[in-house]
C-alpha cells in the first residue's frame, strides 16, 4: 500500500494512503486544523493551558505504590507512565510523539498484549481505542475496572461518536472518560493530567482512612526494613480482598496463607499498623461496600453478600455507624 507522508509546518503529519477510509484522512485534517487554529479562536480549541504533571518518587509516593501494585515498584522517572493502546499504527505513532515529553509511553496494537502488561507493570494510566487487535478496547477496559488488582487504573477510551447501540457499549467498558474522534491532544494530555491526580489521591485518602492519618507520615528512624514491611500489608490487603465475600474470615486463615502463626501475625501486625488485623478486615469491607454502591452498578440488598455481611440489617447498621450515612445516601451522593 502506497503511503505518502506529507509535514505541515508545525511537523504534525497528515498520511494519505491508497485506499484508506475518507473518515481517517478527515481526522487527520481535522487535527491539523485544531493545531493552526488555535490561536484564531478556533471554537474547539482546547479550554486552558497544559501544565506536565510530576510524581515524585519520594517516601510516601513510594508506600502508596507499593501498596497499590501487584509488587514492589520503585519508579525510574517523575513522569507517569501512560499505556496506549490502538492497532492504527499511524496515529498511535503520532500520538506517542507528541505525549512522549511529558509521559513515559508504552505503546500497544494488540488488547491482550496490553492486558498483560498491565497487570505485570501497573500504569498510571490507560489510553486506548475503542478498535484493537486481540480484543476490543472496550472489553479491556471492562476486565481492568472489574479487577481488585487494576480497578483503580484510570482508563480514557477514544472512538467515533456514540449511537444508541454503542452508547450501551460505552457503559459497559466502566471507562472513566470517552473522548469523540477527532480530539485535541491538549485536551487528552489534560484529561490524563485530571484523571492521574484523581486517582493518587483516592489512593492515599483510602490508606489514611483504612489505616490512620498517621500511616503515610514518614519518620526519621525508619529501619531498612520498611520495604518489606509495605509488601507484608500489600499481601495481607490482598488476600482480604480476595476472600471478602466470606462471612467467617479470620486472623487464623489471614496468618496461614502467610505461613505465621496466629500469635506472630497478630503482634507483627499490631506493631506495624497500631491496631487489631480484625479491624482492617472490617474497615476493608465498609471500603469496598462504599465502592460498590458508588459504581452505581449494584443495589443495597446485593452488596452485603458481596462484602461477607449475608445480614442486611447488620450491615446497614455498621455502614451507618462507619460512614456516618446509609448505604442508600451513598448511592444518591454519586447520582
Amino acid at each position: 500500500m502506497a503511503i505518502t507522508l506529507i509535514y505541515q509546518l508545525n511537523f504534525i503529519p497528515l498520511f494519505i494512503v491508497g485506499g484508506f477510509s475518507i473518515y481517517c484522512i478527515y481526522f487527520y485534517i481535522i487535527l491539523i486544523q485544531k493545531e493552526k487554529n488555535l490561536s484564531k479562536g478556533y471554537t474547539h480549541k482546547s479550554i486552558s493551558k497544559y501544565t506536565p504533571i510530576q510524581i515524585i518518587a519520594n517516601q510516601e509516593e513510594t508506600k502508596i505504590d507499593s501498596l497499590f501494585c501487584k509488587k514492589s515498584h520503585k519508579r525510574k522517572s517523575v513522569k507517569p507512565t501512560v499505556l496506549l493502546a490502538d492497532s492504527n499504527i499511524d496515529f498511535r505513532s503520532y500520538l506517542e510523539t507528541r505525549l512522549s515529553d511529558h509521559f513515559i509511553v508504552k505503546s500497544f496494537g494488540n488488547g491482550l498484549e496490553a492486558l498483560t502488561y498491565i497487570k505485570e507493570e501497573y500504569p498510571d494510566i490507560v489510553v486506548c481505542d475503542t478498535m484493537l487487535h486481540g480484543m476490543y478496547g472496550n472489553e479491556l477496559s471492562s476486565r481492568l475496572k472489574t479487577s481488585c488488582e487494576t480497578s483503580i487504573i484510570p482508563i480514557i477510551l477514544y472512538g467515533s461518536y456514540l449511537n444508541g447501540r454503542q452508547r450501551n457499549t460505552r457503559e459497559t467498558s466502566l471507562a472513566d472518560v470517552f473522548i469523540n474522534t477527532p480530539f485535541h491532544i491538549e485536551d487528552l494530555k489534560i484529561e490524563m493530567n485530571v484523571l492521574i491526580k484523581n486517582s493518587r489521591f483516592l489512593r492515599k485518602s483510602f490508606l489514611q482512612k483504612v489505616f490512620g492519618e498517621q500511616f503515610l507520615k514518614i519518620e526519621e528512624e525508619e529501619d531498612t526494613l520498611s520495604e518489606k514491611n509495605y509488601i507484608f500489608i500489600n499481601l495481607v490487603k490482598d488476600f482480604i480482598l480476595k476472600n471478602i465475600d466470606q462471612e467467617n474470615l479470620t486472623i487464623d486463615e489471614v496468618a496461614s496463607e502467610l505461613c505465621m502463626s496466629r500469635t506472630t501475625f497478630f503482634n507483627k501486625w499490631k506493631s506495624l499498623t497500631g491496631e487489631a488485623p480484625k479491624y482492617f478486615i472490617y474497615r476493608i469491607r465498609m471500603e469496598k461496600a462504599r465502592e460498590l454502591l458508588e459504581s452505581g452498578r449494584y443495589s443495597v440488598n446485593v452488596v452485603p453478600e458481596m462484602i461477607g455481611l449475608r445480614n442486611l440489617k447488620n450491615f446497614r447498621h455498621k455502614y451507618k455507624e462507619y460512614f456516618g450515612i446509609t448505604p442508600s445516601e451513598s448511592i444518591m451522593k454519586k447520582q
